[in-house]
């Protein structure tokens, strides 16, 4: 029988073989083969599950970045908004110290116009006196008396206040 040629085959060998299959199948079907289909159908779903987890921490990930980029955005904003404030608050607090500085300028402006002004009129009274004194000691000299009472000298200043009058009308 073992010699026979595979094209001639025995049909009692291929009758056993067909039932210790059919026998394996059964058994495999009725003891192995639920559980394997079961291991297969839980990694199937584990598969899946972790796909599902996948895509919703990549959702998660795509918010949250879209969020902090929003963030970031406001952020930016904000902090262009305060350095645009901070440069207009320099340019107002130079503008006033711009305007205090010209106001001070005009003060002490005014207060040298009123000291040139008083130094002016003490200078010529100075001037009149020393003219006065100069005229009082001239006319002595051509007389050749003492002037020295009070109306001769309010006559002399009186006669230079005149003089000072022609001159600046002149």
């Amino acid at each position: 029988m073992i010699g026979e040629s595979i094209l001639n085959p025995d049909l009692r060998v291929v009758a056993t073989n067909a039932v210790a299959f059919v026998a394996a199948v059964l058994i495999l079907k009725r003891f192995a083969w639920g559980r394997v289909i079961g291991h297969i159908d839980a990694r199937r779903k584990r598969i899946k599950d972790s796909l599902e987890d996948i895509e919703k921490r990549r959702v998660d990930l795509d918010a949250r970045e879209s969020d902090y980029r929003a963030r970031m955005e406001r952020i930016a904003e904000e902090a262009r908004a305060l350095r645009q404030a901070e440069v207009e608050e320099g340019r107002r607090i130079a503008g006033d110290y711009l305007e205090q500085a010209r106001l001070e300028t005009e003060e002490k402006l005014g207060t040298a116009r009123q000291t040139i002004e008083i130094a002016k009129l003490m200078a010529e009274a100075s001037l009149r006196e020393d003219m006065v004194r100069m005229s009082i000691t001239a006319a002595e000299k051509v007389i050749g008396a003492c002037m020295d009472s009070e109306l001769d000298r309010r006559l002399v200043e009186k006669a230079i206040a005149d003089m000072s009058e022609i001159r600046s009308v002149d």
